[in-house]
């Protein structure tokens, strides 16, 4: 009974009924120990409150089937709140707390950011030096946004669960970031073409991509990309022009976007004798036949 007050008082009355509660044996104080915890959990407003809420659940085991609920909440929390980075970190802490760790919660939200303000997202995941490579992922601007600051000794690379849409979007930006500050297209334009083939574009980006990112980038007198990645994009518009379910809408008339990737296409065969002597394999690795790509060309 004095538990149950303490936990209907102040936060700081709350930790004291998890104690009392701690002590009970009978399966009623275990059920009552569960809700506080949750309670306790659910009054955090700040970070360095989510941080001790959830090392009082990893005392009392509770982690796994509390925290992860907790974490994302504190996430959506912020998403709302206009704090984009500091969404995904507790996106990602709460993919730590269960026994696997799964991207689609943070691919869900990152495609809601999205909708939400593209540009805001892509900014929030631009580093503030554009010397910082695109390989390896994860890049270090990245790891650097996602450290929790009361765990600065954790190794970063732990905090990254498998989400296809973190790798495109925290990509997409740093290529964007390098176009606006004027670098060549060849300097990030196989990145992009990499991402659609990977498939880990979102389908309604995919236009955008092509039209302010890619097809843009033909016009420049040094090619952009070479055979190998001109064919993975010839390879990647075919395949989503043949979906019966019209997945991908790119929003670019067939004739231009032929035109463009054939464009780009003879620009990376006249680069050098290499990259020609190596057409006819590439296209056949990539299922190209000849007749498709006359047909851009």
């Amino acid at each position: 009974a004095y538990a149950q007050e303490l936990s209907t008082g102040p936060r700081i009355h709350m930790r004291y009924a998890l104690d009392y509660l701690r002590a009970g044996g009978s399966q009623a104080a275990v059920k009552a120990l569960a809700l506080t915890a949750d309670q306790y959990c659910a009054g955090a407003g700040s970070d360095a409150d989510m941080d001790e809420a959830l090392a009082v659940l990893a005392d009392l085991n509770l982690l796994a089937d509390s925290g992860v609920r907790h974490c994302r909440r504190r996430a959506q929390a912020l998403r709302f709140s206009g704090d984009v980075m500091g969404s995904l970190r507790w996106a990602c802490r709460a993919e730590r707390c269960g026994s696997f760790a799964f991207g689609y919660f943070i691919s869900e939200l990152l495609d809601n950011l999205a909708d939400e303000d593209l540009n805001a997202l892509l900014q929030a995941l631009t580093p503030s030096g554009v010397s910082e490579s695109l390989e390896p992922y994860p890049p270090q601007s990245l790891l650097a946004g996602l450290l929790p600051a009361s765990q600065e000794d954790m190794d970063p690379r732990d905090l990254l669960p498998p989400s296809g849409r973190l790798y495109f979007y925290s990509v997409y930006a740093r290529c964007r970031s390098m176009r606006l500050a004027g670098f060549a297209a060849h300097s990030y334009a196989p990145a992009l073409v990499q991402l659609l083939a990977a498939g880990v574009v979102p389908p309604k980006l995919a236009g955008l991509l092509l039209r302010e990112e890619l097809l843009p980038a033909v016009v420049d007198e040094e090619p952009p990309l070479n055979v190998q990645d001109a064919l993975l994009l010839m390879q990647y518009v075919q395949r989503v022009s043949s979906d019966p379910l019209r997945r991908t809408l790119l929003g670019i008339r067939s004739e231009d976007l032929h035109q463009s990737l054939g464009r780009c296409l003879s620009q990376a065969i006249l680069r050098g004798g290499a990259a020609t002597c190596g057409l006819s394999q590439q296209r056949s690795q990539h299922g190209l036949s000849t007749t498709s790509m006359l047909q851009m060309a």
